[in-house]
């Protein structure tokens, strides 16, 4: 028998304790078809069967229970040791969407750096969702719901809240907004759904015509330019609208559950990490 692939140890690790090939589909941002294709190559390197796959359940074998103790005992002191050689560099990854890291991280970079002068950031723009036990992240900043893994920790930091924004000269020639019929006409800056959702959920799904951007830092530079309104994370925009460079039309609240969320593993967090989840939390106050 060869070696085992270490990402299938942890793809069974999941599996195993969930008993569940969909829920550990969710937690490692795979499919279940990838899942289940990893544990049949496993089972099949091995030459025993670890699951009893029956029509609404899944079981572990006598084998599958055995390999399974043996793989999280390994798992984790893999893990401690990481963790350990992580604690012994003063760098402190994070990895956030990047409108997150450019629009709201970078201005206030300076800053985490003065409160933490011995430290290194680094700072990643990443738009996939990162599986943070497979790599060397410290920090991951999400906008969604509530993460669902038990690997890790999560703080809300700022709920979603959406705000149609536009600039003084694109209304002064333009007719009045105060409702969303108004909206009839204008030119509508898009670049996640938000706008489908608002007229679904006013409009009953009455189709409009938008110009489409692939990042919210595109749609808010549209919107600086005078192309149209758009509409985005207040998070990104409250210091345009303060400064008058945009106006707000109005705002939208998404859910309390739906936002800005910062995520770590359970392993990981330290001291030092403590205090830049506090420079996170102070930052959102």
């Amino acid at each position: 028998m060869g070696n085992i692939n270490l990402n299938s140890l942890n793809v069974f690790e999941v599996a195993g304790r969930r008993l569940s090939f969909t829920s550990a589909a969710k937690e490692l941002h795979l499919t279940q078809g990838a899942v289940a294709q990893q544990i049949r190559k496993l089972e099949e390197e091995l030459g025993a069967k670890l699951f009893e796959r029956k029509p609404k359940s899944l079981e572990l074998t006598s084998e599958g229970k055995r390999f399974l103790r043996e793989v999280s005992s390994a798992l984790e002191k893999l893990r401690e040791a990481r963790s350990e050689i992580f604690e012994q560099r003063n760098q402190i990854i994070i990895s956030a969407p990047p409108t997150f890291a450019s629009e709201w991280l970078m201005p206030r970079l300076e800053d985490l750096q003065k409160n933490f002068p011995t430290e290194e950031f680094n700072v990643r723009a990443e738009a996939a969702i990162i599986n943070l036990k497979q790599s060397n992240v410290d920090f991951s900043i999400r906008l969604g719901g509530k993460p669902q893994s038990s690997e890790y920790y999560f703080k809300l930091l700022h709920p979603l809240v959406l705000k149609a924004v536009t600039t003084e000269g694109y209304l002064r020639e333009s007719s009045n907004i105060s409702s969303p019929e108004d909206l009839e006409g204008h030119k509508l800056i898009q670049d996640e759904c938000y706008w489908d959702d608002f007229f679904n959920k006013y409009q009953g799904g009455k189709k409009k015509r938008f110009v489409h951007v692939n990042s919210t830092s595109l749609a808010i530079k549209a919107a600086l330019s005078g192309q149209g309104i758009a509409l985005v994370p207040d998070i990104f925009v409250n210091s345009l609208i303060q400064n008058g460079e945009l106006v707000c039309l109005w705002e939208e609240p998404i859910s309390q559950n739906k936002g800005f969320y910062l995520v770590w593993p359970k392993d990981r967090l330290s001291p030092l990490k403590e205090r830049v989840l506090d420079w996170f939390q102070s930052n959102f106050r």
